[in-house]
């Protein structure tokens, strides 16, 4: 998700540089030259090496008749859209996390359950019901009943155990 997030971030950043070269556009470049330079004697009139300095300037891009309006809507027009984009984005992450967060509880509020309650009271009623059919208080297809039962419980926590786990590696 950082991934996603950092990548939605440099895009709003790209349009706004976009826009800037856009607005850029509506200031005349402005181009100097200068140097140093010769005439060959062939080239001099007064057939000698003439040589000196000289220095030259020019406008390009000059705005006087398009104000290159639909390139600045465009960028205008294209950093909203990213802006939401991202903002879009930050809803899923936020809703992703947040869904990811309660699965996360339940599923640790349901293994606690597990741990405090259920698995120390089957393992009782399981011995208590080992100790009376030995006692030939109850018979076997009731104790067989009550081992079913405790395995149906066990086979609970193990699925229990498996959602902590797994909502835990999903946060």
């Amino acid at each position: 998700l950082h991934f996603l997030v950092d990548n939605a971030k440099k895009e709003v950043e790209n349009k706004k540089a976009e826009l800037a070269v856009a607005k850029s556009l509506l200031v005349p470049d402005l181009e100097l030259q200068g140097g140093w330079s010769y005439q060959t004697r062939s080239v001099s009139e007064s057939g000698t090496f003439e040589n000196g300095a000289y220095i030259a300037a020019s406008l390009i891009n000059i705005p006087v008749v398009y104000q290159f309006k639909p390139e600045i809507e465009k960028a205008k027009y294209e950093i909203e859209k990213a802006e939401l984009k991202y903002q879009d984005l930050m809803i899923d992450v936020t809703r992703t996390i947040t869904d990811a967060w309660e699965n996360y509880s339940v599923a640790r509020d349901n293994l606690n359950f597990y741990n405090k309650e259920l698995l120390k009271n089957s393992e009782e009623l399981l011995d208590t019901s080992y100790k009376s059919l030995k006692k030939k208080e109850i018979s076997m297809t009731e104790f067989l009943m009550m081992r079913k039962i405790y395995l149906e419980l066990m086979f609970g926590y193990a699925n229990a155990l498996k959602s902590y786990y797994v909502a835990y590696a999903e946060l």
